[in-house]
């Protein structure tokens, strides 16, 4: 919650409205309107739930289909089908990065075989603090820093960015944030280790072997 995931999303819809593709969204709620795209709301009162509402929206037969939240393995199901039926399918769940997301489907009762045949392109991405650029100031690592990066198995900069604190930024140290991301793109050979069921663990050293950094490296 409050990693930016929607704010991305809308982001790659405002990418591909663009193109002369039809585009449909259920969303609960719609945070804001985006002109040239159809937009549903949920309305659970109705029985108009994200499933069944990804299920009306293939009688459309748009190109794309976004749902607003994979809550459930009826969501999940949902997201299958139309995924499964040739549509462009984008959601969004909760996961730790990109590995979990795999776990996470799995939880929801979808099979290895169904993930590996639909899942495309997974990105994991957190909103962090930044550095007030008037007032951070430039060091060497301290004790705490050295020891925590050596455990993360980081290389070690000579120097990196303290926080200080000034009048522009309430003397926080910080201020906005920025996004970090981990962008994976499935390929045929991690198709075949989810088949195999490899575990999280297996994914996420796989991941890194093919150059994707991960949150923390980001």
């Amino acid at each position: 919650t409050g990693a930016g995931k929607t704010t991305t999303l809308y982001a790659l819809l405002h990418e591909l409205k663009q193109t002369d593709h039809s585009i449909v969204t259920i969303e609960d709620p719609v945070e804001y309107v985006i002109e040239g795209i159809t937009q549903i709301q949920v309305n659970e009162k109705q029985g108009l739930t994200f499933a069944a509402g990804v299920k009306g929206l293939l009688r459309l037969d748009p190109d794309i289909i976004f749902m607003g939240e994979m809550r459930d393995t009826v969501s999940a199901r949902a997201a299958l089908d139309a995924a499964d039926s040739g549509h462009v399918f984008l959601s969004t769940l909760h996961a730790r990065d990109a590995a979990g997301t795999i776990t996470a489907l799995r939880n929801f009762g979808l099979a290895d075989y169904e993930i590996a045949a639909t899942l495309d392109l997974i990105v994991a991405q957190r909103l962090v603090r930044r550095l007030c650029t008037a007032c951070r100031k430039q060091e060497a690592l301290t004790e705490a820093e050295t020891n925590w990066l050596r455990s993360q198995n980081q290389l070690l900069p000579k120097l990196t960015w303290h926080a200080v604190g000034c009048r522009q930024c309430g003397q926080s140290g910080y201020r906005g944030r920025v996004g970090v991301f981990e962008v994976y793109r499935l390929r045929e050979e991690d198709s075949d280790r989810i088949l195999r069921h490899a575990d999280e663990r297996t994914l996420r050293r796989h991941i890194r072997r093919h150059g994707t950094l991960s949150l923390l490296e980001d």
